[in-house]
């Protein structure tokens, strides 16, 4: 169908707006953003409907249109019951593609997973072996999904049967066999991660002085201070007499009160002073006024300082705490750098996994730019059911 670019354009828009409802559970498709491009190529694309025909054959185990194309549809109804007659048809086949191809990529990569968990758990038996070893572990999922999740899901809907919660859900378009397929996946999935991939990888003194030693520069600290303050402006003055008179009665206010804050409150002209004039813990070299910052890492603590000027006004200020500048201790930065550590450690974990299931999972697929590393479809010269000779 030819298209202008203002058609194209507001169909790119309608488009996403369809996409973004219905979809938002499933990751986006890495570079696939529904430009006019893409609109015109999703468009020549044809959407495969037939059940048996094949999408992808992860290692040994075919994924169907029939896996894949159902889950798509319960979705698309559940959100767009009743406007059916107000989304043109090639809306809905761009959308249907987009979703079967982003679920096709979970099922791909939950797959890849799931036949690298069950060699680890198993060994490298045959397919028959293996095929058994999966169905246990499905099925100690499924017996989690009765045991925890319905009582969960009853109690969450007020709900006292399990018939009563399934029609609860063929209401929203879904159903408990539905529920139960997408918890058991998920729950697969996390399992396997956590039983593959540490996940509180232990980290020893030796490995924290380690990376302390070697990242000193991060852990240098310039001088720091918290204090009081009071401060008149001289724009709110007519003079520089009138305003030296102004803080000079603030500060015996305070020095014989003893009470910095609460004459900040009262008359101090500066941004802090609602708060008592309190400023928390600043840098040296991070005040734009200049004698400022120099006097509060040169006066003494817990003092009324001198009338100090700068080009704004005039301020008197008493300093509560200082920290001089030097290299953050190890005690104080161990607990951050145990937990950086193991972030590093899950990670390069993960990725080592990610590589060894690229290497030890060969993945064909109709959509062989949505999964990295995988071989397209065409390319597959034995279909499932016949001997491999990879």
């Amino acid at each position: 169908m030819e298209r202008g670019l203002t058609g194209t354009c507001r169909l790119a828009w309608g488009l996403a707006m369809l996409v973004f409802s219905i979809c938002g559970a499933i990751r986006p498709l890495s570079g696939q953003e529904l430009d006019e491009r893409r609109i015109q190529e999703l468009l020549a694309t044809p959407l495969p409907t037939e059940p048996a025909e094949l999408l992808a054959l992860v290692g040994d185990v075919p994924i169907l249109v029939g896996d894949i194309l159902p889950k798509v549809d319960r979705r698309i109804r559940t959100q767009i019951a009743g406007k059916e007659a107000e989304i043109p048809e090639e809306e809905l086949k761009i959308v249907r593609l987009q979703m079967m191809r982003g679920i096709l990529a979970q099922t791909i990569q939950l797959r890849m997973l799931g036949q690298v968990f069950v060699l680890d758990k198993v060994g490298a038996v045959n397919a028959d072996q293996r095929k058994e070893a999966q169905g246990q572990i499905a099925m100690q999922a499924t017996k989690s999904f009765y045991s925890g999740e319905v009582p969960r899901m009853m109690k969450e809907l007020k709900l006292s049967t399990v018939q009563e919660l399934d029609q609860k859900l063929r209401e929203k378009g879904s159903s408990l066999e539905i529920a139960k397929e997408d918890y058991v996946g998920g729950i697969l999935g996390r399992l396997m991660i956590q039983q593959m991939i540490p996940q509180d990888p232990e980290v020893n003194l030796n490995e924290i002085h380690e990376y302390y030693d070697q990242h000193q520069d991060q852990y240098q600290r310039r001088a720091k201070a918290r204090w009081e303050q009071l401060t008149v402006l001289f724009s709110k003055f007519p003079s520089r007499q009138a305003a030296y008179e102004a803080i000079s009665e603030m500060g015996r206010e305070a020095y014989f009160g003893g009470n910095v804050q609460t004459v900040a409150k009262e008359k101090s002209q500066e941004p802090l002073a609602s708060s008592g004039g309190v400023h928390d813990w600043t840098n040296q070299g991070s005040l734009r006024s200049k004698p400022l910052d120099e006097q509060l890492f040169l006066l003494p603590l817990n003092r009324l300082s001198q009338i100090i000027e700068d080009q704004d006004g005039l301020h008197i200020v008493r300093i509560l705490e200082r920290r001089e500048a030097g290299v953050t201790p190890l005690s104080e930065v161990q607990d951050e750098i145990r937990k950086k550590l193991k972030e590093q450690k899950s990670q390069a974990a993960e990725k080592e996994l990610m590589e060894r299931i690229s290497r030890d999972v060969p993945v064909w697929t109709r959509f062989p730019q949505d999964i990295p590393g995988s071989q397209p479809l065409d390319r597959l010269a034995v279909r499932p059911g016949e001997t491999s000779k990879r």
